[in-house]
């Protein structure tokens, strides 16, 4: 089976970071301009464009499709009315830049990972810190739970992260870890929570990628299915 393109578009800038609604209708993205743009999916014609404080690193629309998240070069993590793209909250971790953003399929919980090797789990509403974990590198790209129980973590020390985001602790608890074979540049978690896909760019002359199935129990472990 082979991709074709359906449409296409000029953004204001190199594209960062894409994110499409659950019912396919509207397509965000985010840039090196600093633009976030709400796409009509089908033609690409653009129906929105705001302006952040710095280059825009990832954005994710919330399941329900009335919600974006953002987070870019200024340290900033906003939340975003999709259908005006006015602001609905804001928070700064500068002088960090937020490398990664995503948001629990409920739309209460953003998490961010940044690059002093923060990891923030937020109210959504209200854009208020609830936990906090550093990592001992810089984190690359975060994913969460439907539930937001759980945050999956990639980071340039190579280290993939489980984190309890419930537990009584002010902090997130790490549940289990593994190495990849290079810095990880991307994370993805299954509908289910059961499957976790990371991306990393050393594993050989173009890169690799790695399927690994997540059981909970005592202990918890993760087990790879499958690489490339």
């Amino acid at each position: 089976t082979s991709l074709a393109p359906l449409a296409s578009a000029k953004a204001g800038g190199q594209v960062n970071s894409v994110s499409i609604t659950t019912d396919q209708s509207r397509i965000v993205s985010g840039d090196t301009s600093g633009q976030i743009i709400v796409w009509d999916a089908d033609s690409l014609q653009r129906l929105k464009t705001a302006s952040t404080g710095g280059e825009v690193y990832s954005v994710m629309i919330s399941s329900n499709g009335s919600q974006i998240v953002s987070g870019d070069a200024s340290g900033s993590i906003t939340l975003w009315d999709v259908n005006s793209l006015t602001q609905l909250a804001s928070a700064s971790v500068s002088p960090a830049q937020v490398w990664s953003v995503a948001i629990s399929t409920d739309g209460t919980r953003i998490v961010s990972g940044d690059s002093l090797g923060r990891l923030t789990v937020w109210n959504a509403s209200l854009c208020a810190p609830l936990k906090l974990a550093r990592t001992n590198s810089p984190v690359q790209s975060v994913a969460i739970t439907a539930d937001g129980s759980r945050i999956i973590s990639g980071d340039q020390s190579s280290k993939v992260c489980v984190w309890d985001a419930d537990s009584d602790a002010n902090s997130l608890v790490m549940i289990t870890s593994t190495k990849a074979s290079g810095h990880v540049s991307s994370v993805a978690l299954s509908n289910e929570g059961s499957r976790i896909a990371f991306a990393n760019p050393f594993g050989n002359a173009r890169g690799s990628l790695s399927v690994w199935s997540w059981r909970a129990g005592f202990p918890p472990e993760l087990d790879i299915v499958n690489t490339t």
